[in-house]
């Protein structure tokens, strides 16, 4: 329901304008951890159960870190009502609010999720993704919620001119984004990929007796679509459970010989299918190394060969891994979290240019930016979204990969677990779609990319941007003083 937000918004500024910074800071922290708990409440959808008494903290650890950003939001609106003029109050703020989103959507501790911009994929305001990313969309959402709190804070000194004039401005910068959108003409596609959603519970996916089952399944489905004649199939990520690689120094180990020998034949037998279909095969599963264990996406090439392997790059904190001193294995849970390793950086892989995403890095809208500019044709985006039921979880990450189809230009093939699986378009759509719950194969034709102005700036000239104009707020709209009578002059205009 994204056109709730800007009233949402509105309600909030105007409070934190009413207080001072170091209240509005207090307020804003508790408001923040209220936001996060509530959308963060499907993290511990599975864990949860893992955690027993600790299984709080996975959901408000993350909320107390980026409630932070609210406590940031509301201490620069409390600031700018008290310093500035009410043409530029909503300009700081609006700043302000998606400057603070940006810092807690960033780094190894980022949380890039419910960003408000991402609500917008499906409205008139998503061609503005294609230009400026998500935070310019947050930007301009904050920027309408901010100019309606100025009424609610002072609702007896209404200005309709100036409302009327910013609704005209927001109307026409948004048709003119729509406009000159070239996602809008999509060219017609020629590349058959297909994503196979095979519906394993984790219950079953986890259960190394369980594997079999796995692979057989994922197999049928496959061979199924062999008359659609797929240049590409992609299957989810950790389908395969087991260890599908391990290098030759572990597998010297007399212990490890039974899992050495039995990925191999696993491998063998994903290329041979890869050769029987005479596609590009990418298969998820896990790599062990004597430097550790890898999250991966395994590709095999149309001859059967072993073409690469891409490690996952960006790891999820406090679940792939424990970020921070060696003493935080000495908590209660700390033992449940995974002990991975982070891969290397993300590259196009093989003549079709695609580029993977395991689950979590589809995220990270710079991770998408980097590889669109550096040549890759279209995603693959491989997921694990059982972990979270029918929550929001599953909603909330495929709503987020239609966000990056739209600010990279680019195609993008989806497969989850459980769901929800499918094949995206440059103008954020559908093309086709598997329900949550569903075991189906989604088969479908994806065309080349296209030009974004997002792709050139990315996201660090997108937020340049907004600090800009957050510092010409600061600067210009200072509210004039005995001391400094030229100002009235300046805030008139």
């Amino acid at each position: 329901m994204p056109w709730l937000a800007p009233e949402a918004l509105a309600g909030i500024f105007a409070a934190w304008m009413m207080l001072s910074p170091r209240s509005a800071a207090f307020v804003g922290y508790l408001s923040g951890l209220v936001f996060f708990s509530a959308n963060a409440s499907w993290f511990g959808e599975t864990a949860g159960k893992l955690m027993g008494p600790y299984a709080f903290v996975i959901v408000l650890g993350p909320a107390a870190l980026e409630a932070l950003a609210f406590a940031l939001a509301a201490t620069l609106t409390a600031i700018a009502a008290r310093h500035l003029s009410d043409n530029w109050i909503p300009w700081a703020t609006a700043s302000g609010f998606t400057l603070a989103e940006i810092l807690r959507s960033t780094g190894v501790l980022g949380l890039p999720m419910y960003q408000i911009g991402s609500a917008f994929v499906a409205t008139p305001f998503a061609p503005l993704l294609a230009y400026g990313g998500v935070y310019t969309v947050t930007f301009v959402i904050a920027l309408i919620a901010a100019t309606l709190g100025i009424y609610l804070r002072r609702p007896e000194k209404p200005n309709i001119v100036r409302l009327v004039l910013f609704i005209i401005g927001i109307t026409f910068v948004s048709m003119s984004a729509w406009m000159s959108w070239p996602a809008k003409d999509l060219p017609t596609g020629t590349i058959h990929v297909a994503a196979i959603q095979g519906n394993l519970k984790q219950s079953v996916s986890w259960n190394p007796k369980d594997v079999p089952i796995a692979i057989k399944r994922y197999t049928d489905m496959t061979r199924s679509i062999s008359s659609f004649h797929p240049q590409f199939v992609l299957w989810p990520e950790t389908v395969i459970t087991d260890y599908l690689q391990i290098d030759s120094h572990t597998a010297a180990v007399p212990s490890n010989a039974k899992l050495a020998a039995a990925a191999k034949a696993q491998r063998e037998q994903f290329g041979a299918l890869a050769k029987e279909l005479h596609t590009n095969l990418a298969v998820g599963s896990n790599e062990f190394t004597e430097t550790g264990s890898y999250n991966d996406l395994f590709f095999f090439a149309p001859n059967g060969k072993m073409s690469s392997v891409y490690r996952k790059h960006q790891l999820v904190p406090f679940a792939e891994f424990l970020p921070g001193p060696t003493w935080l294995r000495k908590l209660p849970f700390a033992p449940l979290v995974s002990d991975m390793r982070s891969g290397n950086e993300m590259q196009s892989l093989g003549p079709l240019r695609v580029s993977p995403l395991i689950c979590w890095e589809a995220d990270f809208g710079d991770l998408a930016s980097r590889e669109a500019a550096r040549g890759a044709a279209f995603f693959a985006v491989a997921t694990d979204d059982a972990w979270f039921g029918t929550s929001d979880g599953p909603y909330q990450q495929a709503e987020i990969a239609q966000l990056r189809a739209i600010e990279t230009g680019r195609w993008i093939v989806r497969a989850a677990t459980t769901g929800i699986s499918g094949i995206i378009s440059p103008d954020g759509n559908w093309q086709s779609q598997a329900d949550i719950g569903s075991q189906k194969v989604i088969t479908g034709t994806i065309g080349e990319p296209l030009s974004t102005i997002y792709n050139r700036i990315g996201p660090t000239g997108a937020s340049l941007g907004i600090l800009v104009i957050g510092i010409i707020a600061f600067w210009l709209g200072r509210k004039p003083t005995a001391k400094n009578p030229k100002n009235r002059e300046t805030n008139a205009v």
